[in-house]
């Protein structure tokens, strides 16, 4: 007898945990789909310039979040994203702001040297 109630809690312990673990993964891939959609504007190969024409360079960031300066990948992550602007915080706590002006136009504030840079896409 007792082994039977066992039993029984054992199989309601297991269907409410797989009940917990599926509403998670739903959760999780809703939260996914949501995502996707904010990044997808900055997606991409960027030509980036200082408006005074004294540095110019590539950008890429890609679906995993990854930002690659001239071919470097740069240490930190997103810290914000919505869809009017996209925040990297990189590994000393600085913040790069990005801003969609139009499809293929970025704007990108860097909050180490205080400059703001535009991104054209690149095809």
């Amino acid at each position: 007898m007792a082994s039977h109630r066992l039993l029984k809690y054992l199989l309601s312990a297991s269907f409410i945990a797989g009940l917990t673990r599926a509403s998670l993964k739903y959760k999780e891939s809703k939260t996914n789909q949501k995502n996707d959609q904010l990044l997808s504007p900055y997606l991409g190969n960027w030509h980036m310039q200082d408006p005074a024409g004294l540095f110019s360079g590539q950008l890429l960031i890609d679906a995993e979040e990854n930002i690659v300066l001239n071919g470097k990948a740069m240490k930190g992550s997103v810290t914000a994203l919505t869809k009017d602007q996209l925040v990297y915080t990189d590994h000393f706590g600085y913040e790069l702001t990005f801003k969609v002006q139009d499809e293929n136009n970025l704007t990108l504030l860097d909050s180490a040297d205080d400059k703001t840079y535009l991104l054209k896409k690149i095809d």
